[in-house]
């Protein structure tokens, strides 16, 4: 886009950058939607910061994949909710024994 800017034609630019020209004609055709998306988007350099789950809720999360391993082994269908209510025994579980 830049280069477009400073004047240069797709063409030139096509053959600079060895791309074909149905892939930088619309580039540039298209360059003010692609600027505004770009602005709401996060910079490459940005660091991203997450927040750790507790240790119960990554125990839970170890036990419950061992378990969905297990009924894969077996060939036992799972359903989300069969999910949801063995994560949260084994969530209760644990945290009484804490």
């Amino acid at each position: 886009m830049r280069r477009s800017d400073k004047g240069e034609t797709s063409t030139e630019i096509d053959r600079s950058l060895q791309l074909s020209h149905s892939t930088v004609s619309p580039i540039i055709k298209d360059k003010d939607p692609i600027l505004e998306h770009v602005k709401g988007s996060a910079p490459m350099k940005a660091t991203v910061i997450t927040k750790q789950s507790c240790g119960l809720i990554i125990e839970m999360e170890r036990l419950l994949v061992l378990s969905l391993e297990d009924q894969n082994q077996r060939r036992i269908p799972v359903s989300l909710m069969v999910l949801q209510e063995k994560a949260s025994r084994l969530f209760e579980v644990l945290k009484r024994e804490k």
